[in-house]
């Protein structure tokens, strides 16, 4: 999805790389329900204003949502996901004009 956006993605494990972070936890409740939570959130170096020295990540952008669905809904858990990442597609590109 980033690449469709045009947003550069580095395959490499470079350590000052920025990050895009997916957390989706997913928990069989009872008969038929499930529950979720979901994070997505953008990690980069940043420099602490008190020690400009330092570097360390920390989240610049984040969004989450928990939420239930049915057993035969588990494909609306997956859209959630792809539509947290358009919102952060969305943001980015809007200060990262092409």
């Amino acid at each position: 999805m980033l690449r469709k956006a045009g947003i550069r993605v580095n395959t490499s494990s470079e350590g000052d790389d920025p990050y895009l972070y997916v957390e989706l936890n997913v928990h069989n409740g009872k008969d038929i329900l499930y529950v979720y939570s979901l994070n997505v959130s953008l990690g980069q170096i940043v420099k602490p204003k008190r020690n400009p020295t330092l570097e360390l990540y920390a989240p610049t952008w984040q969004s989450s949502e928990t939420g239930t669905g049915g057993r035969n809904k588990l494909n609306a858990i997956r859209e959630t996901v792809h539509d947290h990442i358009d919102k952060f597609i969305n943001d980015y590109l809007t200060v990262n004009p092409k």
